[in-house]
């Protein structure tokens, strides 16, 4: 999460400049996307770290650990998607209304 939480400060950033540093609906619904995002993204990678300090002694182990690892990323990538369609429908709205 540490190296992946400058990113949000850049995506809030770029926002922020876009609306001339003004707080508008569409500032809050990118902070509200970013901070959902934020929260999936800090639970699957402090689950992962979890998993990583598993000893792993068997070849099943290692599988299962990749199993693991792979759907936590699957549910990342799945959540991003999600919530990037969110931030699209809600943007669209806010433009067209």
């Amino acid at each position: 999460m540490w190296w992946t939480a400058p990113l949000y400060l850049v995506f809030l950033a770029a926002g922020l400049y876009v609306e001339n540093f003004a707080m508008t609906p569409a500032i809050g619904l990118l902070l509200a996307v970013l901070v959902a995002f934020g929260g999936l993204d800090a639970l699957v990678l402090a689950r992962i770290a979890a998993i990583r300090e598993r000893s792993i002694v068997t070849a099943d182990d290692l599988a299962a650990t990749q199993r693991q690892i792979e759907r936590l990323s699957r549910t990342l990538v799945l959540g991003g998607g999600v919530l990037g369609g969110i931030f699209l429908i809600g943007v669209l709205a806010l433009v067209l209304l």
